[in-house]
């Protein structure tokens, strides 16, 4: 059962990069808008303080469930970008049966913290970090 613990250091640190570079721009993309009413500069700060936001109420989730999750699922082959995706989006739904004004936020920046978590971990030196130097996770066969 350890073995498939493996990579949980590795998807750590992934979901630790990736929550505040999906944060950033998940905020620019949602409140890109805004920029021409306040300027660049206020925009701009708008959009870093919003980030600062999504990073404190997502890091828990991200941290706590994600990251397992997502150790989980590479650990047996599994990560894909679509259950990778599905992983994200289950949590989201369940904010927005609690919360339905941020549902749609809380599936947004869910998604782009797993599709950067898994693009970290997949195509980065991250993946490999907890099997070794030179093997790398592979799908079970079919």
């Amino acid at each position: 059962m350890l073995s498939k613990w493996r990579l949980y250091p590795s998807s750590l640190v992934a979901v630790a990069i990736a929550l505040p570079l999906a944060s950033l721009l998940g905020s620019a993309a949602v409140l890109g808008s805004e920029w021409q009413h306040f300027g660049v500069q206020a925009g701009s700060l708008i959009v870093l303080v919003a980030a600062w936001l999504v990073v404190i109420a997502g890091a828990p989730v991200a941290l706590l469930i994600g990251a397992p999750l997502y150790a989980l699922l590479a650990g047996n082959g599994y990560a894909r970008w679509w259950s990778v995706l599905l992983v994200a989006v289950l949590p989201s739904l369940l904010v927005a049966m609690l919360e339905p004004s941020v549902g749609a936020a809380a599936m947004l920046f869910g998604a782009l913290t797993a599709l950067l978590t898994h693009l970290l971990h997949r195509h980065t030196r991250l993946g490999r970090w907890g099997l070794g130097a030179t093997t790398r996770a592979t799908a079970p066969p079919a």
